[in-house]
């Protein structure tokens, strides 16, 4: 395991969890993330989704991680509010690809259906 990337996988989790800005710094000028419903490529659109996003994050439990090499593995679970006032769970597997201490890709697997349902009309 790289301590490595260990320590900038918490670093970047930790601020995002504390919101403050911290884990902008954690981030490679040419990132990539991937999920089922957005993908994004470079700083400045990643830090935009994040920013929207956080917005309706009400809860983020990580329940164990792995990490090999430059790679961190999760499996969480995400609550976000919904539109109608509710609040929604998400179980989710996050990848990590960590190079020179800054986090080049985010790889997200969950189900959307749900997430689908509580924020349409």
């Amino acid at each position: 395991m790289s301590s490595r990337a260990f320590q900038v996988w918490q670093q970047f989790t930790g601020s995002m969890q504390q919101g403050n800005n911290h884990w902008q710094d954690l981030i490679a000028d040419d990132i990539t993330f991937t999920g089922p419903m957005d993908q994004v490529e470079g700083k400045a659109d990643f830090i935009k989704l994040n920013q929207d996003f956080f917005k309706i994050v009400r809860g983020y439990d990580i329940h164990r991680h792995i990490c090999d090499d430059n790679t961190v593995v999760t499996e969480c679970t995400l609550r976000v509010s919904s539109p109608k006032g509710t609040d929604v769970a998400f179980d989710l597997a996050e990848i990590y690809s960590i190079e020179d201490g800054k986090i080049k890709s985010v790889n997200i697997y969950w189900d959307p259906r749900e997430f689908a349902q509580a924020f349409s009309g």
